[in-house]
């Protein structure tokens, strides 16, 4: 309830610990809320200590700590729970593999993005969220504008996600001042232009999109 409702973490806790039994449920949701309300280390440590318990973390533990780490930019305990990921057989899970592509793009060194593509490569099936991480991936990293655009193009060709989270991609792009190469922002605006402006978007949206093509055009 505590950490459900009121996000007190504090009596979350002590509930807890004083706890005679526990499983890897109570495990798991103690981790992610702390990996959710800002408090990464602490879902780190308690992740330890449940292995060290003897419980096995599931798909939902594994994403929120590495999700943790990639907060505290802990690139070489995220490898490790990497590691840890295939020994369990979920490297082909759409939470952990978008948890893994965060955390090699925000711990990417000299801006390389290799690792973090290659997890989403390899991922069997892509949701908006794994779309948009490694979208903004290439974006934050710099250098990979091309390929941020053309990621993007197939993600609206699949239509993947609901409009308004294309939009949010979509403005993380264009509003770019990196982005010199007319030829790949004239054909960005084009698509968006069928794609939020003619698509028949929310009111907002329409605006929002409208306001972005003005600025390309």
């Amino acid at each position: 309830m505590f950490v459900k409702g009121c996000g007190d973490l504090g009596s979350a806790r002590k509930v807890f610990d004083i706890m005679r039994e526990r499983n890897a449920v109570t495990w798991t949701l103690m981790i992610t809320r702390y990996s959710q309300l800002g408090q990464p280390k602490d879902a780190v440590e308690l992740f330890i200590d449940m292995v060290v318990s003897g419980f096995i973390p599931d798909r939902f533990t594994f994403s929120s700590t590495i999700n943790a780490c990639a907060e505290l930019e802990l690139l070489s305990l995220g490898q490790q729970l990497h590691s840890l990921v295939v020994k369990s057989r979920l490297t082909l899970d759409v939470c952990v593999g978008c948890s893994l592509v965060d955390i090699y793009v925000k711990c990417a060194v000299d801006g390389s993005i290799v690792n973090s593509r290659k997890v989403f490569d390899r991922m069997p099936d892509h949701n908006v969220m794994s779309w948009t991480a490694t979208i903004t991936g290439h974006v934050q990293s710099g250098g990979h504008d091309k390929e941020a655009i053309e990621l993007y193009c197939r993600m609206i060709d699949g239509c993947v996600g609901q409009v308004c989270c294309r939009l949010v991609v979509f403005e993380s792009l264009v509003l770019l001042p990196r982005f010199l190469d007319l030829r790949s922002s004239e054909e960005l605006v084009a698509r968006a232009r069928v794609e939020f402006v003619s698509g028949g978007s929310s009111q907002s949206g329409f605006a929002r999109a409208s306001a972005c093509i003005w600025f390309w055009t």
